[in-house]
């Protein structure tokens, strides 16, 4: 294997923009503008490892503080944040699984100082022995994609059939439009936390912020149902893509008019969109461990996949607390 070098400041963002704009794989939650949506400049930085001025591998990294400890994370509304390489041609197995242990091993040693570190990978990236290997834990999550290759009808049909029964009941009762106004789209969103008794844990003016970056990257798409008589809003979907997939990044309900399948409706709008506007091959649900979710996804068709989430604590205090909160 040829020595690899690393790159890291402005020299690798500015690399890293390139790499993002002339690389079709590299998933839209690692974008460099997607990021630039999201975090100050100064919270997030790429580290690049280069084979003679050709860029093999890039992890980007982003930091948060909360009061004393420092940790790296995802941001809010990136599902993963996980390593890419540039595999060459044709190459075998073994020196596959060596190239990636290889990259793995570079890179945490070039991670910067931090309390805790947690991090999703893509489920297009599956080695991580080379993590253990460094006191890493990894623990399982899912999502839920569908293959936009097949007939449109069979996608259609893998719907449950109270799922196709919600859609043709919601056919009779709402429009299906496009909107850009993202104070309802903030709204429905809020709603729904408060329906499930959550928190919504990022304000309108960030989910502006977010949304300016989307708009301008021609990657997203919002999906409204609107009632035929009122023109009041049933449902929103708002959906985003990169080069391979699209993604449903929200999902929001006005909860006195669930009974009208809106939502379901949108879901389907969203994969035929996909598919027939975008030419896009998968639609990501983007996951949930959450059981009432995960039902409705996999009742749309949706198939489950595995990607893993690899965390390690380095701060002692952090160890203490969180040995202390899974004891009680």
């Amino acid at each position: 294997m040829s020595k690899l070098s690393v790159l890291r400041g402005d020299v690798a963002k500015k690399k890293y923009r390139y790499l993002c704009e002339t690389e079709n794989d590299i998933p839209i939650f690692s974008q460099y503008w997607y990021l630039d949506s999201l975090c100050d400049d100064a919270d997030w930085e790429v580290i690049l490892l280069q084979n003679e001025e050709k860029i093999v591998a890039s992890l980007p990294i982003y930091r948060e503080k909360k009061f004393f400890f420092t940790f790296i994370k995802q941001p809010k509304l990136v599902q993963n944040l996980g390593i890419w390489i540039k595999y060459p041609d044709n190459q075998n197995y073994q020196n596959k699984k060596s190239l990636e242990n290889k990259v793995i091993e570079m890179f945490v040693n070039e991670i910067p100082r931090n309390d805790m570190i947690s991090i999703n990978m893509n489920y297009n990236y599956q080695n991580l022995i080379a993590f253990h290997w460094h006191g890493f834990v990894e623990t399982s999550r899912y999502t839920y994609i569908l293959n936009l290759e097949e007939d449109i009808k069979n996608i259609y049909n893998s719907f449950s059939p109270n799922m196709r029964n919600k859609i043709r009941k919601s056919e009779k009762l709402v429009n299906i439009k496009e909107t850009d106004d993202i104070k309802i789209v903030y709204d429905l969103i809020l709603k729904t936390f408060k329906r499930q008794n959550k928190k919504l844990d990022f304000s309108l003016d960030y989910l502006k912020k977010h949304d300016f970056f989307l708009k301008n990257n021609k990657s997203r798409k919002i999906f409204i149902a609107l009632d035929k008589i009122t023109n009041e809003p049933h449902s929103v979907l708002y959906l985003i893509w990169d080069k391979i997939s699209s993604y449903v990044h929200f999902v929001g309900e006005d909860p006195e008019k669930r009974s009208s399948g809106a939502g379901i409706n949108l879901i389907y709008e969203s994969i035929r969109y996909s598919k027939e506007e975008l030419k896009l091959k998968i639609l990501d649900f983007e996951g949930s461990m959450i059981e009432s979710i995960e039902k409705v996804r996999r009742n749309c068709g949706g198939k489950q996949m595995k990607y893993s989430s690899i965390r390690k604590i380095n701060s002692l205090t952090l160890k203490i607390l969180y040995s202390l909160v899974r004891n009680n």
